[in-house]
């Protein structure tokens, strides 16, 4: 599920070239908090995609997903499944403060040169990423620019646990990720299963 149309295009495309699968997945282009379509229950596993949690830039919003996945989940053994930063991370991304520029070329072979000015705060803990993305160029050449602001919420599992427990879950295990601390950028991160109160 994803509210990106064309996400779940090119998944469903993925998915023709493997029908064996695909027998076995249904794609849905929504917003989860849409209530007005039944997503069924007795799921035995939920999972959030990848670093997903880290756009839920407030606790309410996260204890508002916990809150809608509950009765989802098959009673009894049914688990939430979250990848959350651990805790030694967040020192790589207090490293992060500054401008970085890259340059690349598009899929019509012009050479755009990007910025971004990066921010760790460590109160939240939030990272926050100003782009400013090529848009085109103007009629003498001169490079057209936008602006592109995102302010993530760094998780980790102690951010994590009172925003579960309020959504009544608590964490039955972790799955370590591979270590991801290298020159590209990323990071450790541990995968958390998450349960039900009885």
């Amino acid at each position: 599920m994803d509210t990106s149309r064309a996400a779940t295009t090119r998944l469903t495309a993925h998915l023709d070239g493997h029908p064996e699968l695909a027998a076995r997945v249904r794609v849905v282009c929504q917003d989860f908090f849409d209530t007005t379509r039944d997503l069924g229950d007795g799921y035995a596993t939920a999972v959030l995609g990848d670093t997903s949690i880290n756009m839920f830039a407030d606790g309410e919003a996260l204890t508002a997903l916990l809150h809608r996945v509950r009765p989802l989940l098959a009673p009894g053994h049914g688990v939430f499944c979250c990848a959350v930063l651990t805790e030694p991370a967040l020192t790589t991304y207090a490293r992060r403060n500054g401008v970085l520029a890259t340059d690349f070329t598009d899929g019509q072979g012009t050479q755009h040169l990007l910025f971004a000015a990066v921010r760790h705060d460590p109160a939240g803990p939030y990272f926050s990423r100003t782009l400013f993305l090529p848009d085109g160029t103007r009629n003498d050449g001169e490079p057209v620019a936008y602006l592109a602001a995102v302010r993530e919420r760094l998780w980790t599992r102690r951010a994590l646990e009172p925003h579960a427990e309020a959504a009544g879950f608590k964490v039955v295990s972790s799955v370590p990720a591979v270590a991801r601390d290298d020159k590209a950028g990323r990071v450790d991160m541990e995968v958390l299963v998450l349960a039900p109160h009885n």
